[in-house]
């Protein structure tokens, strides 16, 4: 079950406990009701996607679903009907991007790894528009490694790979260690707990041991921490001493002297433990806070208000107990208020309530099977035995080809209970679900009392304006844009019609607004779907410009996940590649790797034409030569458009190469962001205003060793815009953003004696699996050929958002 909490209940109740006589109109009440308000207005979503598995080889594909839920009810999201899942590569730029449909939170794609792609740390991100209010820090991110199987087999390092470079672990480079007084502040005379957290230069806990000493060097306490750099001490600080930690790293680093945050004169101090069945909390004031009025206690989750406290704030100690019963799995926030109704303290806990997680079962028919034979596989999920209908996803890997770490996964636990609600880095998350024992639960507070970062501020409810979101939710799929005239005035009551002959005939019509304003909604279509767009003004005549609304996208991040990325993939994955190589040896026998084509030079004899709206940083047209929209009217791809067309360009594997450069490709800057080489056959040849081909080194120079290879400077219609401009007047081609269609996971069938081996990695996928009314669903599948231990992931979640994730073995001999 879920919890829901009655708000105005709970108020009443802080009420009654704490002093009679209040007014209604009491602010804190009015506080609280705002942030129901709030809450209710601007729920925020969350993101897990579900990989078939934790690293890939290039060549393989990458199967994912989505789960999107609202953060506030932690129910299935309604609220955003598309998703936006890229493929990031190391350098920070788009590799491939899925816009991914959602029924009801729920949706699911894949991407294919060319077989060329360069060895390194890739990332996986996801969001939906509504998010991007939020910031980048929420989106669903996580660092894949993917290597080159055929670099692996020849012995080679793979041709384009730009290997990250660990930092060199000597005696230089300082760990940083970092002080966190729990619920805020050290206050002079009053006892309280201080988190510790230490990480190496790769961004990795690292573990130390240090005493703490004052001005006078006299040693007051000791600490060690005790996992993943993570753990707490006490300290009483005194009246006018400041304290220093001298720490000493495990790793045999040099000592390191780190001054703690200087103690206040006067203040609160919040402190938190917690038992099986609830959690204590203790608040200590000092002398010159204890005032008149009342201090308030208030714990949340997501912005739903589960408790509430109130006590004198004359008196010098504040207690509340808050059982566990009646609060939801996950972060939940403690924020302490003093009479003004500020917040001064505050404590983040980690709550395990087995009341709200799915009971998953999952069996098979028997515990040993045959390679090549059919498996079939049952599911029952319940909560306290009363059965639950869901929606489920199931991955199966062979753990002696695909071996798994299971501290570093990210799972559907990990990503909407922690990560999502706790932006940073997260070094193993599933570290803290593996086990549900004292150690673990004093593991995961250690990271609640330092990790630093939450999700919700209650500065956006106290002082701020109502927040100004940029990005409404994306509830279908539309085409707009604006009509005006040929001086550039708007153009009302305007008819425009809309034609595509993507996918079968689709014709509509609409009429502009005062504005000139059109918008054709509640559309879906598929990916690359390219509309005409035609116009006329209020007397049916011709002599109108269409101006299509451009699709701006989301700019990349630098990775934040630090502590995953491995200096040298090849070697990382030397045994996965190794296993893998058996698949390129089938593919070389079958003849369905692509060999490279060296293209015969062309010379074109071209003059600088200005490039309208281009981000070359030398200046637009100023560029070896530049290729126009007109003239890639007769190319279905952009490598063909170009196969042939400038001195010592050649295509390679849908990769643009100079000859002088031989295996560094051309980089893409598409409207002034850099994109990776093979990205090239992803831009729609009718949507390019212009192509700027730099070649020369006076022109490469720029972009440092970026554009070492040479640069493409493509800008599109508008310098973002998807729209083509066509010869006649009030009319206009434009190429829209549209869902990705996913495709199917093959599953081979063995009722018939099999050519070739059965070398799948992943042995079997499949993204939406439902249980009944009953609480029973089932799938199946057959085994690949290899032997091994075979590990079968299910995860999903109920109607309620209740999760569950649950993982079974067997075997094949």
């Amino acid at each position: 079950m879920k919890f829901k909490p009655a708000l105005a209940a709970l108020i009443s109740l802080s009420l009654c406990l704490a002093f009679a006589g209040k007014i209604q109109d009491d602010p804190f009440t009015a506080l609280l009701s705002r942030l129901a308000a709030y809450n209710e207005q601007y729920a925020q979503e969350k993101v897990h996607l579900h990989l078939d598995k934790p690293y890939y080889t290039a060549g393989e594909d990458i199967w994912f679903k989505a789960y999107v839920i609202n953060a506030r009810t932690s129910a299935l999201s309604t609220i955003s009907a598309a998703l936006y899942v890229e493929l990031i590569s190391e350098s920070d730029s788009i590799r491939q991007q899925r816009k991914v449909a959602l029924t009801s939170g729920i949706g699911w794609g894949d991407f294919k790894l060319p077989d060329s792609l360069a060895a390194g740390n890739y990332r996986i991100r996801a969001y939906t528009r509504w998010m991007r209010n939020a910031g980048p820090e929420y989106f669903f991110d996580k660092t894949i490694k993917i290597g080159q199987a055929s670099a692996a087999v020849s012995g080679a390092s793979s041709p384009h790979s730009s290997a990250v470079k660990s930092p060199q672990t000597g005696n230089a480079p300082k760990i940083d260690v970092q002080f966190f007084p729990e619920g805020g502040n050290l206050v002079e005379n009053l006892p309280g707990k201080v988190g510790v957290k230490a990480l190496n230069p790769s961004g990795r806990g690292e573990d130390i041991s240090g005493v703490i000493v004052d001005a006078r060097g006299n040693e007051i306490s000791s600490f060690r921490t005790a996992h993943l750099g993570m753990g707490s001490f006490m300290l009483n600080p005194q009246p006018g001493q400041e304290y220093t930690a001298i720490v000493r790293s495990d790793s045999g680093r040099q000592e390191q002297r780190v001054r703690l945050p200087r103690a206040l004169a006067n203040g609160y101090v919040l402190s938190v433990n917690q038992t099986p069945q609830a959690i204590s909390v203790r608040v200590l004031i000092s002398a010159g806070m204890q005032v008149a009025g009342e201090l308030k206690l208030v714990t949340q989750h997501n912005g739903n208000v589960y408790f509430t406290a109130r006590s004198n704030a004359e008196k010098q100690l504040f207690t509340a107990n808050i059982p566990k019963k009646d609060l939801p799995t996950g972060i939940v926030q403690l924020t302490l208020f003093n009479p003004a109704n500020q917040p001064v303290c505050e404590r983040l806990v980690f709550v395990k309530n087995n009341n709200n997680r799915i009971d998953l079962q999952v069996n098979t028919a028997k515990k040993q099977y045959e390679g090549a034979d059919s498996v079939s596989v049952q599911l029952r999920a319940s909560i306290s035995g009363k059965p639950v209908q869901g929606s489920f996803s199931v991955s199966v890997t062979n753990t002696s080809v695909v071996p798994p770490d299971e501290a570093n996964e990210t799972n559907i636990l990990t990503s909407l209970l922690l990560s999502s609600d706790l932006p940073g880095y997260i070094e193993q998350p599933n570290s803290y679900f593996l086990e549900d024992d004292e150690e673990t639960a004093q593991r995961l507070d250690h990271l609640m009392l330092t990790q630093g970062w939450r999700r919700f501020r209650w500065g956006d409810i106290i002082n701020g304006p109502e927040p100004v979101m940029a990005f409404k939710p994306e509830k279908d799929l539309q085409v707009s844009g604006s009509v005006v005239t040929l001086g550039g005035k708007p153009s009302p009551q305007s008819t425009v019609s809309l034609f595509s002959t993507t996918g079968g005939f689709f014709a509509a019509d609409t009429v502009t607004d005062a504005q000139g304003r059109f918008s054709f909604k509640g559309m879906a279509f598929p990916d690359s779907t390219t509309f005409v767009v035609q116009a006329r003004n209020a007397k049916n005549r011709a002599n109108v410009e269409i101006r299509m609304d451009p699709q701006p996208g989301q700019p990349v991040t630098r990775n934040k996940n630090r502590g995953d990325i491995t200096s040298n993939i090849q070697d990382a994955l030397s045994a996965y590649l190794k296993a893998s190589s058996n698949v390129f040896d089938e593919l070389r026998k079958r003849g369905l790797i692509q060999k490279a084509i060296v293209l015969d030079e062309v010379n074109i004899v071209q003059k600088k034409n200005e490039a309208k709206n281009s981000s070359n940083l030398n200046g637009a047209g100023n560029a070896d030569a530049i290729i126009t929209g007109e003239q890639l009217s007769m190319c279905n791809t952009l490598s063909q458009c170009l196969q042939g067309r400038v001195a010592g360009l050649m295509i390679r594997n849908g990769m643009a190469y100079l000859l002088r450069n031989g295996n560094q490709p051309m980089r893409i800057m598409l409207d002034g962001m850099m994109m990776e080489p093979d990205f090239l056959d992803n831009i729609n040849p009718f949507d390019v205003e212009s192509i700027e081909v730099l070649k020369s080194i006076n022109y490469t120079a720029i972009y440092g060793l970026q554009g070492g290879g040479g640069v493409l400077v493509i800008t599109t219609k508008r310098g973002g815009g998807s729209a083509r401009l066509v010869a006649a007047p009030g009319i206009t081609t434009y190429s829209a953003k549209g869902y990705y269609t996913p495709r199917e996971f093959y599953v081979p069938k063995y009722g018939t004696p099999q050519a070739a081996a059965d070398l799948r990695t992943t042995v079997y996928w499949q993204p939406h699996v439902s249980t009944d009314n009953e609480g029973r669903g089932a799938f199946g599948f057959y085994n690949s050929s290899k032997p091994g231990i075979y590990r079968i992931v299910v995860e999903g979640i109920d109607l309620e958002g209740n999760l569950a994730r649950s993982i079974y073995h067997y075997e094949v001999k």
